[in-house]
């Protein structure tokens, strides 16, 4: 029996749950923001990732037309605003692209494990906007959990074994928060070479409780004691440096704190955390929650990859630790982190 192909249906991107809110409330939101920062406007970046967005898969807003040379078919295909930010649909296609690139060209046929590390508040605002920090955080998180695995290996006779794995860097939660943290799949296992140099990979077993909090615990020293000499103080609740955010856009500052702990930045309830009002029970029928409940971040919740209204990191995703690309880069960085250990030795 043939199947039927289902036709293509172009989205209608207009009529979205997304696009009805953001073109109802963007010029309230901007004049809100304006008068509450006593007139200084939002950077014209995220005003303009408003706008872009209210322009993408509208037809009236430009278009490719498209047409078959056999059958003269004609089609035509509205332009995408290319948003890095909160599109569903350009970063829906992003998304699809990076994990065909993993499966298909990165990734070995062997079994993963993700691991996902959450971070406190005041490093999650650093880290959104310092991106060269966030990359040095992500660097320390990834060699803990490499050099976890190939310790557990040596334990059971693996020498020389190596791992590998790749992380991308989430910037929200479940609620539209801004949340950055890291999502990393590591090879659940070691690749040894055998003879004739032929690569075996070793599965290794699940790690136990005991072993995750070791290495959380290896993860906090090693974090803490980067920040202290990139010059912050790690145990203090307001950092020692400027605040680069705050300086250039104190409004941008305020709203991304207040996204981090979950609280609403302006209006008359501003300081205070987010709750279902009667409004959205009637337009979306959710029977999950009550009036007047206060929103936060679920566990189940943390997965959903929806958006988040601010600017993206220039890396959607980092780190392609030890056995992914095979480039010289990561091997002179071995080498350069072995000569630095041999030399702090000699030192003692």
């Amino acid at each position: 029996m043939a199947h039927r192909l289902a036709g293509y249906q172009p989205r209608a991107a207009d009529h979205g749950v997304l696009y009805r809110v953001i073109d109802e409330h963007l010029e309230p939101f901007l004049d809100a923001a304006a008068h509450h920062a006593d007139g200084h406007r939002l950077p014209k970046f995220v005003e303009q990732e408003f706008r872009d967005f209210l322009t993408c898969g509208v037809l009236a807003h430009g278009f490719a037309r498209l047409r078959c040379g056999d059958c003269a078919f004609e089609r035509l295909v509205p332009f995408s605003c290319k948003g890095r930010g909160f599109c569903p649909s350009c970063g829906g296609r992003r998304m699809t692209e990076c994990a065909a690139r993993l499966v298909d060209g990165i990734l070995p046929h062997v079994p993963v494990r993700q691991w996902v590390l959450s971070l406190p508040h005041r490093l999650r605002y650093l880290l959104a906007w310092d991106h060269t920090l966030c990359r040095a955080v992500l660097a320390v998180y990834a060699r803990v959990l490499l050099s976890f695995q190939r310790r557990r290996a040596r334990r059971r006779g693996l020498r020389g074994g190596h791992s590998g794995s790749v992380t991308v860097i989430q910037r929200f939660g479940g609620g539209l928060n801004l949340n950055v943290h890291f999502h990393t799949l590591v090879l659940a296992g070691v690749f040894t070479e055998g003879e004739g140099g032929t690569l075996h990979f070793r599965p290794l077993p699940p790690p136990t409780d005991d072993e995750v909090g070791v290495v959380l615990a290896t993860i906090y020293t090693r974090v803490c004691r980067l920040l202290r000499r990139r010059g912050f103080d790690a145990s203090a609740a307001d950092l020692s440096r400027p605040d680069p955010v705050a300086e250039a856009s104190p409004m941008l500052a305020g709203i991304s704190s207040a996204s981090i702990q979950g609280r609403i930045a302006l209006g008359p309830r501003a300081g205070a955390r987010g709750e279902v009002d009667q409004k959205y029970l009637d337009d979306s029928g959710d029977t999950s929650v009550r009036l007047k409940q206060a929103l936060r971040e679920e566990p189940d919740t943390i997965f959903r990859l929806t958006g988040l209204i601010l600017r993206m990191a220039r890396n959607l995703h980092e780190g392609f630790h030890e056995l992914f690309p095979p480039t010289e880069k990561p091997i002179a960085m071995h080498r350069e982190q072995q000569a630095h250990m041999a030399r702090s030795r000699q030192s003692r």
